[in-house]
């Protein structure tokens, strides 16, 4: 008996703005896959923004695109709470340009 691999190979690019996207998954009603923005860190602190969201074979991209911080927030100075509001502003304009508001 002979098999065949098939290997889900969409031609979608990732969406601009993306620095990473996982492989394809075999999902329904197509193919899809997790891709994520540029991770944002707070100097001397272990603070990481970033942004992910999910792309269909056909190049749209699902309307949950999302924000996370990792990291401990307790204790910053005025320096990285203000440089924490601007990185979560990029984050989010990212965002924005991922999802049809």
């Amino acid at each position: 008996m002979t098999s065949t691999i098939t290997r889900i190979a969409p031609e979608a690019p990732m969406p601009v703005g993306a620095a990473h996207a996982a492989a394809w998954e075999d999902d329904q009603p197509m193919p899809s896959r997790p891709f994520f923005g540029v991770p944002r860190g707070i100097a001397g602190r272990t603070i990481v923004v970033g942004a992910s969201g999910h792309q269909w074979a056909d190049g749209s991209i699902e309307s949950v695109a999302s924000i996370e911080i990792v990291g401990h927030l307790h204790g910053l100075n005025s320096d990285q709470a203000r440089e924490l509001a601007s990185i979560l502003l990029q984050a989010a304009d990212e965002v924005d340009g991922w999802v049809a508001r």
